[in-house]
This record gives C-alpha cells, sequence and structure tokens, in this order.
C-alpha cells in the first residue's frame, strides 16, 4: 500500500507543476480582452481621412440609360 501511495503523491505533484506551468504559459501569451492599450497609427488615420468620401465627390449622373 504504501508504495502505491507513493507513486499516486508523485503523479498529483507531477499534473499539479504542469497545470501551473500550463496557466502561465498561457496566460503569459495572451491579454484581457477590455484592456484598451490599442493605440491607432497616426499614419494610417491621417491617410484614411484624406480618402474622398462618396458626399465629397462630383455628383455624377446615373449611367442607366432609360428608352
Amino acid at each position: 500500500m504504501k508504495g502505491r501511495n507513493r507513486v499516486f503523491r508523485i503523479m498529483a505533484i507531477t499534473f499539479a507543476a504542469a497545470m501551473i506551468w500550463l496557466t502561465y504559459d498561457i496566460s503569459s501569451k495572451t491579454t484581457f480582452p477590455g484592456k484598451k492599450t490599442k493605440k491607432e497609427n497616426p499614419s494610417i488615420a491621417d491617410s484614411l481621412r484624406a480618402l474622398p468620401t462618396p458626399d465629397s465627390t462630383s455628383s455624377a449622373k446615373s449611367t442607366i440609360h432609360q428608352p
């Protein structure tokens, strides 16, 4: 019985250590979804604002020909 008890304890400690390591590894590679650390790249934002919008272009006449 003592031999089985020792094997069980070793396996339990190994399993717990593996779970702790796995939890730490996964949590170090992910971020909390509510965390707002993304900063907008100003060069991309400026270039998008400079693009013409449909309202600012000259109104084109319809290309559909009616008889």
